[in-house]
């Protein structure tokens, strides 16, 4: 049996629940274009980042209810991000990319200058 992890399961639930409502309701599509929700999109993943990336440095330990929470957050933006591509907002979906850059590339320099980095990645690729 494989388990997911909480934050693994809210951003499934998140990108679900998005993916579900533009399913319902493709009008949807174009309140996500605005400049505000993508800039919410944007900005959305910074908790499960933060979340993740202090429990990975061993600063705090987390607990399931923000980790499920977090998820959910980081499950909508990539919802969003993937709607972007497939209603042909580009003018978003390349941005959207730039953020995903930009949030692995503070990731990797925080593990890197807090001396974890070897460690996560032998945890998380045993």
């Amino acid at each position: 049996m494989y388990r997911f992890c909480a934050r693994c399961t809210g951003q499934a639930l998140g990108f679900l629940a998005l993916l579900g409502v533009l399913a319902i309701r493709p009008s949807v599509g174009s309140i996500l274009a605005t400049p505000a929700v993508a800039l919410v999109l944007g900005i959305c993943p910074a908790a499960a980042m933060a979340d993740w990336l202090t429990q990975a440095v061993r600063s705090r330990e987390s607990n399931n209810v923000l980790r499920l929470g977090s998820g959910a957050l980081l499950g909508v933006a990539v919802g969003g991000l993937v709607a972007y591509g497939l209603f042909q907002h580009w003018v978003l979906f390349a941005p959207g990319m730039a953020v995903v850059g930009l949030y692995l590339g503070i990731a990797s320099l925080a593990l890197h200058r807090t001396g974890s980095m070897r460690r996560v990645v032998a945890d998380h690729f045993p």
